[in-house]
């Protein structure tokens, strides 16, 4: 049996973690960092340590922002459950302002349309001899 790197058997197993990613496939990945220039594995690593370090999810909201904004935004949010819901719809109103919006025009033209709908049948009615 020929002798392997147990750094590079410990990288492709690292790399099953991800997703859709089996054993075949993080070799692959494995085999692509070793060949990739010094500069570049390193930088991936640097990134791969900071998520780790730098990162943190909103308790609130469970976004994932800077661990300094997930701070202040705590800090910020922990005032009272009302607020803390109000911040949530504000957030989901600014990001979904278009779409909001949007449905929103549907539901008016919808109703425009059917009280003019009423108002010509009645009209309609009013024309139409009785028998």
């Amino acid at each position: 049996m020929m002798k392997q790197s147990k750094y590079l058997n410990n990288l492709v197993d690292a790399l099953t973690i991800l997703p859709g990613i089996g054993k075949k496939s993080a070799q692959r990945m494995a085999y692509k960092l070793m060949r990739s220039a010094n500069e570049k594995t390193l930088n991936l690593s640097e990134k791969l340590s900071d998520i780790t370090t730098k990162v943190a999810s909103c308790s609130i909201c469970g976004i994932y922002l800077d661990l300094s904004d997930t701070v202040m935004q705590n800090d910020q949010a922990t005032a009272s459950f009302a607020s803390k819901k109000i911040v949530m719809l504000v957030r989901y109103v600014l990001l979904n302002h278009q779409r909001m919006f949007t449905l929103l025009m549907q539901v008016l033209i919808i109703k425009v349309i059917i009280l003019y709908s009423m108002e010509i049948y009645l009209l309609l009615m009013e024309e139409v001899p009785r028998r």
